[in-house]
């Protein structure tokens, strides 16, 4: 794939693996995937940098901080890379979990433009059995 690493449209992405594991730890989703998180929520507990507990507990992989390029398609392909070969945990994570999703947070420099995504990585989301969410500021 050719990045646009200078993606000129945009101000900022970077992409998140939100999964809201219900009843259980977020612990139980780093044992599972052998992946360390980049935040947790844990309900009941306040979270660094909030004022008040969570009402539900959450882990979350985020490219912020990680991925230095304006095109969300890279931050999409090292999220994915993360999960090489864990297709089928990752899966029963998901369903395990209350909710499970990846967010693309997006910010327009002029208005205009506009988040990418490949055939390639649609497809690894289908096989990962993540559905995708769009956060995008004009």
């Amino acid at each position: 794939m050719n990045y646009i690493d200078d993606y000129p449209t945009c101000e900022d992405t970077y992409v998140t693996l939100r999964i809201y594991t219900g009843e259980m730890a977020p612990e139980f989703v780093t044992r599972m995937l052998g992946v360390k998180p980049s935040d947790t929520l844990t309900k009941g507990q306040i979270a660094k940098g909030r004022k008040k507990p969570a009402i539900l507990n959450g882990w979350f992989l985020s490219s912020q901080g990680e991925v230095d390029s304006l095109d969300s398609r890279r931050h999409i392909d090292w999220l994915l890379q993360n999960f090489e070969g864990k297709d089928e945990l990752l899966r029963k994570v998901a369903a395990e979990s209350q909710e499970s999703y990846v967010s693309v947070f997006w910010s327009s420099k002029s208005g205009h433009g506009g988040p990418r995504l490949s055939q390639n990585q649609m497809a690894g989301l289908l096989r990962l059995g993540l559905d995708i969410d769009h956060d995008i500021y004009i």
